[in-house]
C-alpha cells in the first residue's frame, strides 16, 4: 500500500446538489481524476459556518521524500478547485493526515505551491522511482540511464524507463537482462 493523495477544500459558499453535480462533471472532465462518478463530496462536519468538501483522487500522494504521485496532474486538479469553487480554502496532504476537519492536512499555501512546482522541476519523481535500485542497475539501451524496477517476483525482476517505457527483465541481479517488446508484460 502507498500513501493517497488527500484534497480538501471549505467554503463558505453554500452549493446546492445540482452546482455540486455540475461541478462534478466539469471537474471529472476536466482532470480524469477518481474512478468514481463523483469525487467531490460534501463532508458531515462544519466548523464556523463553513462547509467541507473531499475530493476523491485515486492517486498516489506527491511530495519531498515520496515523489509517487504524478503531481502535473495533482497541481492541475488543485487549480481548477481554486478556479472552480473561488474564495474556498485548498488543503491537500498524503492520506497520513488526519481529515481537513482536523486541521491535520496542511493548507495548500502560495509558498507550498513554489516549493511543490520546484522540487517537481528539479526532481520529478525519479527519488521515489529509483530508490529501489541500489543492488540492481540495469541502463535504459536508448537513454543509457538507469531503469526503474517495475515488478519482482519469482527470481525476476522487471525495469522500465521512466522516459520511453521500454521495459527489461533480468533474473540475475542485473548482471544481464533481456529486452522485451513494447508490447509485451512482464
Amino acid at each position: 500500500m502507498g500513501v493517497d493523495a488527500s484534497l480538501y477544500l471549505k467554503t463558505s459558499r453554500k452549493y446546492s446538489e445540482e452546482e455540486l453535480k455540475d461541478l462534478n462533471f466539469r471537474f471529472k472532465e476536466a482532470s480524469g481524476f477518481g474512478d468514481n462518478d463523483f469525487p467531490i463530496t460534501k463532508q458531515d462536519y462544519q466548523r464556523d459556518g463553513e462547509d467541507y468538501y473531499e475530493v476523491y483522487s485515486f492517486s498516489r500522494y506527491y511530495g519531498e521524500g515520496y515523489e509517487r504521485g504524478h503531481w502535473p496532474e495533482i497541481y492541475m486538479a488543485i487549480k481548477w478547485l481554486q478556479n472552480n469553487f473561488e474564495g474556498a480554502t485548498i488543503y491537500y496532504g498524503g492520506d497520513t493526515y488526519d481529515h481537513a476537519e482536523d486541521f491535520e492536512t496542511p493548507e495548500f499555501t502560495e509558498e507550498r505551491e513554489k516549493e511543490l512546482l520546484e522540487h517537481w522541476y528539479k526532481n520529478g519523481g525519479i527519488p521515489y522511482r529509483m530508490h529501489s535500485l541500489k543492488e540492481v542497475s540495469v541502463n535504459c539501451s536508448v537513454h543509457e540511464k538507469p531503469m526503474s524496477q517495475a515488478m519482482w517476483g519469482g527470481g525476476k525482476i522487471g525495469l522500465v524507463c521512466l522516459a520511453c517505457g521500454r521495459k527489461k527483465i533480468t533474473e540475475d541481479g542485473g548482471k544481464t537482462s533481456k529486452e522485451l517488446d513494447k508490447n509485451e508484460n512482464f
